[in-house]
């Protein structure tokens, strides 16, 4: 009976020690939420050394430590970011509405019989560069 007693104990012991090993710690849950704080912060800067400043400001001990690594993830990071703005940019006008105005007409057709023919068949090395400025919806 004594030793059943012991393994009852020991069995207990056991459990209670897993059951505390499972629980999360306060100071883990609280480091996770600055982490994923700092994380959101670093991503809404505008440029990397202030995204690096953030980091270094938040964690000192883990940016002497890792660094260059957490340099490299933010850069890389805000590059993607950047990408994303541009794939996601719409013109203000739709190009559909694009028309040449008249009274620039002939200068455009003198344009495209000259400058662009002669580049075209090779007679210059460098033509002229057009430039339309007009109202609102002549160009895009």
């Amino acid at each position: 009976m004594r030793k059943l007693n012991l393994y009852l104990k020991e069995d207990t012991l056991n459990h209670q020690f897993v059951h505390l090993k499972k629980q999360k710690s306060p100071f883990k849950d609280y480091y996770r939420e600055k982490q994923q704080e700092a994380a959101s912060t670093v991503l809404k800067q505008a440029s990397l050394a202030n995204a690096v400043a953030v980091v270094k400001d938040t964690f000192p001990f883990e940016y002497l430590t890792f660094g260059n690594q957490m340099r490299g993830n933010v850069e890389y990071e805000l590059q993607q970011i950047e990408k994303q703005k541009e794939i996601e940019y719409k013109p203000v006008y739709d190009s559909t509405s694009f028309k040449i105005p008249e009274e620039h007409r002939d200068k455009i057709n003198k344009w495209l019989e000259y400058d662009s023919r002669m580049r075209i068949e090779g007679n210059i090395t460098r033509s002229r560069c057009l430039f339309l400025i007009g109202p609102t919806q002549h160009g895009i």
